[in-house]
């Protein structure tokens, strides 16, 4: 051992000075290194030396972020394309512009971006790696006119009018309409929704065609004036189908 009974223990040899300073700040070190070992603060679990694993950098997180198939639009959606590629061509010259770091981005349409009207969505496009968003913008057609009774709020989505024109000329009805969007996953307007908007739309073509109606009796009534027949205004007007 080290305190034998024939064994003679000497004395350390003294150290150069150059090596006693490297052993002090060893030393002061090392006693560092225990106190922020213990402190709260600084550590969030005091009293151990293992260190503890840093936080990624900002460049890592662009690297480690892939969730791009939990952000983006799983169904289906009706987009006008025009306006869709307007929005991905705004969308990176503004993240080239704002997110010089983040480099090439990876594009998702964000579900919580979204919000329907119908056939017509507004939706956002969002960098899955550096989070930047542009929008929500509009990515459908809007009607040049509203329909009648409205005179407040967005004008009427386009594809929604001309579904409830097209349903005046089959048989088959709201629910019906309703039952083949369902089962195309195709997403479209509410039952409620769709009712009224073909209820106005029929009032609207109840006026259309009235007015057409007239338009033709006035035709009819200076056509058999041209031929030299007796027309008297208000009064009913009787043609033969060779007339």
């Amino acid at each position: 051992g080290r305190f034998g009974r024939n064994q003679i223990v000497t004395e350390r040899e003294p150290l150069p000075d150059k090596d006693e300073s490297q052993v002090e700040e060893i030393c002061r070190h090392r006693r560092d290194m225990w106190g922020l070992a213990r402190e709260k603060t600084s550590n969030p679990t005091p009293g151990r030396l293992r260190p503890l694993s840093a936080e990624p950098t900002e460049v890592e997180k662009l690297g480690l972020v892939d969730n791009t198939a939990e952000e983006n639009i799983q169904e289906e959606r009706l987009f006008h394309v025009p306006l869709l590629m307007a929005l991905i061509n705004d969308f990176l010259v503004e993240h080239s512009q704002k997110r010089e770091a983040c480099g090439l981005p990876r594009c998702v349409l964000p579900t919580e971006g979204e919000r329907s009207y119908g056939f017509g969505v507004t939706g956002q496009m969002k960098c899955a790696k550096c989070g930047f968003v542009l929008g929500p913008v509009r990515l459908y057609e809007e009607c040049e006119r509203r329909l009648p009774g409205n005179t407040r709020g967005p004008m009427p989505v386009k594809k929604n009018v001309q579904f409830a024109a097209a349903l005046t000329k089959v048989g088959i009805g709201v629910t019906g309409a309703k039952t083949l969007l369902s089962g195309m996953d195709t997403p479209g307007p509410s039952i409620t929704s769709m009712q009224r908007t073909l209820t106005t739309v029929c009032s609207s073509m109840q006026g259309i065609l009235k007015t057409s109606l007239d338009d033709n009796k006035e035709k009819v009534r200076h056509a058999m004036k041209l031929r030299g027949r007796k027309v008297k205004d208000g009064e009913p007007v009787a043609i033969d189908a060779s007339a």
